[in-house]
């Protein structure tokens, strides 16, 4: 061998394995998927009239096929697009602007304060200029946002003995009175009792509800089932009137009773939960293929066969003129096979992560201060935090340096240091919520790499705590 060979550094050898714990924002890549992938990286355009155009089409179709079946819907429905996002962005601006154009008076849009912002800025943009649409913030239910442990609500030794002002930039003033300031705080679950009323009184001025299944910070699920009664209470038909009646109408002069467009953010969900897209009567429904190990830049909206929508995007009218654009046939397959294996493996999964999440969240219970905001129901891998008196970004930095890759929040957010909305929304404390990490695990992981987590993270929050807040 070469003695000058010998000192140079191999970086292949000593390096640790690094444990990735952020499978919210995004999977990785599962071997068949690439594989299936591989197999069809030729395929030309199916939109082709001449033998290659149809063998890539005859691949497309049979993707749509497989991926209708598994959600409930028919081939039709299934649209593919470039992302979740910009299935959510079709969903919810074509929803709503159809709905307007038909009908001038149909100009309010609920969507809680929760959303992802794939939606809530979608929702943003329809209430400003040009468009104004009337933006109604659902409520969400009463009652405590997290599960408060160790010194959480009580008032530290030191901090009480302490004149006002006194130590005011401790971590431990800092833990102790944030976790006080909690009276104002809600679940992190639309409150459907109050939609269902708004409802009642504004089906007909009602654009568009648009509603996650389940919020990719915290994992909370969502009341989908609820919900979706409350909206097949709005089917655009004619009541019957009462049998006997003395005041009944005739049929013309009965009131129409609104059908409500409904969109579902249910990116976190799709490969994961079971869905029936017919049972649950929705309009729309997004996903996007990278969260369930799938490839990135891949989508799905699923769109109801006599859904009105009038989509933002123009073109060649592919995908129902939704989705205009040559048809990504590797993306489509690729999101057809990851579909298949994560709904095959979910249940063994489901357990997998749930007790990874579990022992880590055990561990944490223990840390003083700390705010728990991952309730049940909830998605089995989410595990959401606060750490009061630490700021989220330095959590972040230090589980880098010891080779864990987690997050504060919302992987769209990423690098932009401000205090999440999701927790904004309940009610939480700015200094409490700068303080949030997000776990997400993955059946990727082992409990060996959740165990050692938990020995290691009480001395990460003690360092993050010791560096201070960023005021």
């Amino acid at each position: 061998m070469n003695s000058s060979s010998t000192n140079q550094p191999n970086h292949a050898i000593n390096q640790p394995t690094r444990v990735y714990l952020d499978h919210a924002a995004s999977s990785p890549l599962r071997p068949e998927v690439e594989e299936a992938m591989a197999r069809v990286s030729r395929a030309m355009n199916p939109a082709g009239q001449y033998a290659t155009g149809r063998d890539a089409r005859r691949q497309l179709e049979e993707a749509r096929e497989q991926i209708a079946e598994i959600l409930g819907a028919d081939p039709v429905e299934v649209i593919f697009t470039g992302s979740g996002t910009e299935a959510d962005n079709i969903a919810v601006q074509g929803l709503a602007l159809a709905a307007r154009r038909k009908n001038s008076q149909r100009n309010r849009i609920y969507s809680s304060g929760i959303e992802h912002p794939a939606v809530a800025q979608t929702v943003d943009l329809l209430a400003g200029e040009p468009f104004n649409f009337d933006a109604r913030e659902i409520a969400l239910a009463d009652g405590d946002g997290a599960d408060h442990r160790s010194a959480v609500g009580e008032t530290s030794p030191n901090t009480a003995s302490n004149p006002p002002g006194a130590n005011d930039h401790s971590a431990e003033d800092r833990a102790a009175t944030a976790a006080r300031d909690v009276d104002s705080e809600k679940h992190c679950l639309i409150d459907h009792q109050w939609l269902e009323r708004e409802l009642d009184a504004h089906a007909e001025h009602t654009a568009l509800v648009t509603t996650m299944w389940a919020n990719n910070e915290t994992g909370c699920i969502q009341p989908i089932d609820d919900i979706a009664r409350i909206i097949a209470g709005f089917v655009g038909e004619r009541p019957e009137p009462a049998p006997g009646s003395a005041h009944a109408l005739a049929p013309q002069e009965l009131p129409v009773i609104q059908h409500v467009p409904w969109h579902i953010d249910a990116v976190q969900v799709v490969g994961h939960l079971p869905v029936d897209f017919h049972a649950l009567g929705a309009d729309t429904l997004a996903a996007s293929a990278h969260k369930f190990g799938g490839p990135r830049s891949a989508g799905i909206l699923l769109a109801r066969r006599d859904a009105q929508i009038l989509s933002p995007i123009r073109g060649g009218g592919q995908e129902r003129g939704l989705r205009s654009g040559t048809v990504n046939v590797q993306a489509a397959v690729g999101t057809a096979v990851a579909l298949a294996s994560s709904i095959k493996e979910a249940e063994e999964d489901t357990r997998k992560v749930a007790a990874m999440r579990d022992h880590v969240r055990a561990a944490i219970e223990n840390i003083d201060g700390v705010r728990i905001w991952t309730q049940e129901p909830a998605l089995p891998g989410h595990l959401h935090a606060s750490f009061p008196g630490a700021e989220g970004d330095s959590l972040i930095m230090l589980l880098d340096v010891a080779g864990v890759d987690a997050s504060t929040g919302s992987a769209c957010s990423a690098g932009v240091n401000r205090a999440s909305t999701v927790l904004a929304t309940m009610g939480v404390p700015v200094d409490v919520a700068r303080g949030a990490l997000r776990l997400t695990f993955g059946a990727d992981n082992t409990m060996e790499q959740a165990k050692d987590l938990a020995r290691r993270l009480p001395l990460i929050v003690e360092q993050a705590r010791a560096a201070g807040m960023a005021y």
